[in-house]
């Protein structure tokens, strides 16, 4: 098999493997709206900042009041409305990775 038949079949494995993880993320995107936010797209509070935390998200306190004081209701936060307001930095981040 020349280099050419095993770069192609390579390129040809990894894009096969991009879509089935596409489609394993959409799943389980689909999976967690149906089963962790319902209908109403409320969290617990600390499930939210759980999820946050796991993508590597830490927020201030001052950030977590803001949150709380807009899309907090009882002890639940309304996840798709509080997820828009976060806005990372990738600048800050790119020079916190170096």
């Amino acid at each position: 098999m020349s280099q050419v038949d095993m770069q192609f079949k390579a390129n040809s494995t990894k894009t096969k493997l991009k879509q089935m993880f596409k489609t394993i993320d959409e799943g389980i995107i689909k999976w967690s709206h149906k089963y962790i936010l319902g209908k109403t797209g409320f969290v617990k509070e600390d499930l939210f900042y759980q999820l946050l935390n796991l993508h590597g998200v830490e927020l201030s306190n001052e950030a977590r009041t803001i949150i709380n004081a807009s899309y907090k209701k009882n002890d639940k936060i309304n996840y798709p409305d509080a997820i828009t307001v976060i806005c990372i930095d990738m600048e800050t981040v790119a020079n916190l990775n170096e």
